[in-house]
């Protein structure tokens, strides 16, 4: 789930930005969307330029989006979920912290060791912190990206009734993980969100498999 990168962080700065991380703010994004929030790059706010975010920052390719700081108390945990979109993950601080792969049964120890990691989010997750310090990320988004599909299919998914949280759970729990992987293989384009729905197009081929996993407590709308 988290496979190690060739970019790295000088651990001097990491030490740095210890120092500027408010401990009590859950999750700090240092930049703003110039377009499409999935799918366009993002540009640094003006408080974070020429800051060591930055400079982390910059070590990464050009094909991301969100940038935030996320601080996880020690003794808490994330729900289970899936994510659309892969992350860059680089660990500031951490103490008996790991990401859990839930769907394969496997643990990830998180180390202050300067490496920037991918996590492959189509699986089940969830992060903990077992120890005595917060466990502090800087975790960035990739980009989707926008494909030429062969035989699209435009799919609108809608939650009708739920609970926003439930809605939530219930959608990454179950679709997440599946269009991320047809997003990463090509077979995906488009994707656009509100509060209530999403839509994107999808190979005709994958449409079929994707309709079974919808919970019935979605609804949803196809047009080819």
């Amino acid at each position: 789930m988290l496979t190690k990168t060739k970019f790295v962080v000088n651990k001097t700065l990491i030490k740095d930005s210890l120092l500027q991380v408010d401990n009590n703010n859950f999750k700090q994004t240092i930049n703003v969307p110039t377009g499409d929030y999935f799918t366009d790059t993002w540009q640094i706010k003006e408080e974070f330029k020429n800051s060591v975010w930055e400079e982390m920052l910059q070590v990464l390719p050009n094909d991301y989006g969100e940038a935030r700081i996320i601080v996880l108390p020690y003794g808490k945990c994330y729900q289970s979920h899936a994510d659309i979109d892969d992350r860059y993950h680089l660990t500031l601080q951490s103490h008996y912290s790991y990401i859990i792969d839930i769907d394969n049964k496997m643990m990830h120890e998180l180390t202050v060791d300067g490496n920037w990691y991918i996590m492959d989010a189509s699986n089940r997750h969830s992060a903990t912190n077992f120890g005595l310090v917060n466990r502090i990320q800087f975790v960035v988004r990739k980009l989707l990206k926008n494909t030429k599909l062969d035989n699209p299919v435009w799919v609108k998914i809608y939650n009708t009734n739920l609970d926003p949280d439930y809605a939530r759970f219930y959608f990454d729990d179950t679709l997440s993980g599946y269009l991320n992987f047809l997003f990463k293989n090509k077979y995906a384009s488009n994707f656009k969100h509100d509060l209530d729905s999403v839509s994107f197009y999808i190979e005709k081929k994958f449409c079929d498999s994707l309709i079974k996993k919808i919970p019935n407590t979605f609804k949803y709308d196809t047009d080819e």
